[in-house]
């Protein structure tokens, strides 16, 4: 249950994320100059006081994604 609720938290912030951007992509340049830097302040913070776990967690599911994505298969050892 806590890995599907995990998850779940996960792939919900990601689309919040993702839709937020597009909505706010335009004609916030400044905003989004210091934002850039504030939004990686935090998370570095956030990060530290979390544990890596769901960053490496993220970024592990995304190279599988992308490398089957390219055609490797699930059995490949190399």
């Amino acid at each position: 249950m806590f890995s599907l609720g995990h998850s779940t938290i996960v792939v919900i912030g990601s689309i919040a994320i993702a839709a937020t951007t597009l909505a706010l992509q335009h004609g916030m340049s400044a905003v989004t100059d210091i934002g850039g830097v504030i939004g990686t302040l935090l998370s570095t913070l956030f990060l530290f006081a979390l544990g890596f776990d769901t960053a490496t967690e993220i970024g592990l599911l995304g190279i599988s994604a992308a490398e089957a994505s390219r055609g490797l298969s699930m059995w490949s050892h190399r």
